[in-house]
């Protein structure tokens, strides 16, 4: 690899490299220093260096320069510490870039560990997403990381909801589970704030569980315990965020409105598209009502509110607001709460692949991801001609019909099914 001397350079390289992706990490004193903590200065450059296609030591070899054995020592050191993916599959081991969010700023507290100083970390984060154009970075554009999951106490009285639309039903579909700390409530805790919720609540599945119990992120968990802790979590009214694919979900977290990254954004800068609503919203029964208020109390959005009608107390859904998740429902003792089917068409990626396209079609990210060399002069070149044309509204447009995301999915799984990346259509 290149000379470590001028370490101004290499981070600015592996700020440009994270940007890249189709959540990004904007550039300020907070994420400089931020990467600073966690990227040792060759780590640095080794990140800003690695395809988005993942790639054992061993090809990865002739790109950074570095002897096979000496490089796989240090990227599973990386992966170990949250800054890297890492999986094992065809008796191989194959690593690739994590993204910022979700990705490796989640890692650095999800377990309690020594070799990074955690609290000026929780301060720095704090920092990071207190500022909006960062948070704006995470969740622009229409297709989200996370989705809104439905309480399957609310899917009782609707035939309509579907299988990937619940929550436990992606647990019981799940090949691995994995039980991790909450990274929100565990950074709150070093700001002083004590959440009145559970800590070790947030589920990773399939390939994302196996990287959580290789890398010691989390425990491995059997689909019972997971399942309890579902229940757990729905009777005190947590919202469950999933991984916005209808298969092979990487992850579900429990979330509050008092500590959740997510929800603090929708509260704390007022960008109410933080997750993909579900294709159901929560409506009131008034005859039914009795204007309790438990259903607003319970409501992580505060999307109900208790309104007076006709002399008569009521609760009332702001259908603006709510993504239909359905965790007041099991708080109406009166059975006044119904989920509907909302008008608009939501729409779920099949797949991580099709999800992160999506994304960088949105954002305008597409050349990035297919030239994402960011040392390469050609690379360069081809990102520099291709973003005005991609970035077009038409073309966005195009690429994001119905029967364009048909034949990129097609695509995708023609190249990977059978290729040594089959592994890629696992997330």
């Amino acid at each position: 690899m290149g000379h470590l001397g001028n370490t101004k350079e290499l981070y600015r390289k592996l700020q440009e490299k994270l940007d890249s992706y189709p959540i990004g990490i904007v550039q300020s004193e907070y994420t400089d220093r931020f990467l600073k903590l966690l990227f040792r200065p060759h780590e640095a450059e080794l990140v800003s260096r690695m395809p988005l296609q993942p790639q054992t030591a061993s090809a990865l070899e002739k790109k950074l320069k570095i002897p096979a054995k000496e490089l796989q020592e240090q990227l599973d050191s990386m992966a170990f510490r949250g800054l890297i993916f890492s999986i094992d599959r065809n008796d191989k081991r194959y690593y690739l870039p994590l993204w910022s969010v979700p990705g490796f700023v989640e890692m650095t507290m999800m377990r309690v560990r020594d070799d990074i100083p955690q609290h000026e970390i929780a301060h720095l984060m704090k920092a990071m997403w207190d500022e909006r154009r960062f948070t704006e970075e995470v969740f622009r554009e229409d297709t989200q990381f996370g989705r809104a999951l439905i309480d399957e106490a609310a899917a009782q009285d609707n035939a309509e909801i579907l299988p990937y639309e619940l929550a436990t039903q992606a647990i019981r579909e799940a090949k691995h589970v994995a039980v991790a700390l909450c990274y929100c409530r565990h950074e709150q805790e070093h700001l002083g704030n004590h959440c009145q919720y559970p800590m070790e609540i947030c589920l990773a599945m399939n390939v994302g569980a196996e990287f959580a119990i290789q890398q010691k992120l989390g425990r491995q968990i059997e689909t019972s315990e997971a399942l309890d802790i579902l229940a757990q979590t729905s009777s005190l009214g947590l919202m469950h965020i999933g991984d916005n694919v209808r298969n092979h979900l990487g992850f579900i977290c429990n979330c509050c409105k008092c500590c959740c990254g997510i929800l603090r954004a929708y509260h704390d800068h007022g960008i109410f598209n933080v997750v993909v609503k579900t294709r159901f919203i929560m409506t009131v029964d008034e005859q039914s009502c009795v204007g309790c208020g438990r259903c607003a109390q319970k409501c992580q959005l505060n999307a109900i509110e208790v309104q007076s009608k006709d002399g008569k107390k009521v609760a009332v859904v702001n259908q603006e607001l709510c993504v239909g998740c359905g965790s007041c429902y099991r708080f109406c003792g009166k059975k006044a709460l119904h989920l509907e089917k909302r008008p608009e068409k939501i729409i779920t990626p099949e797949m991580g692949l099709e999800k992160m396209i999506m994304m960088a079609i949105e954002r305008g990210k597409l050349q990035d991801v297919m030239f994402d060399d960011v040392y390469s002069t050609s690379h360069k070149m081809m990102r520099w001609l291709l973003k005005p044309i991609l970035s077009s509204k038409w073309v966005k447009r195009h690429l994001l019909q119905e029967k364009t995301r048909a034949k990129i999915r097609r695509s995708l799984v023609k190249k990977f099914a059978n290729s040594e990346y089959h592994f890629a259509l696992e997330s």
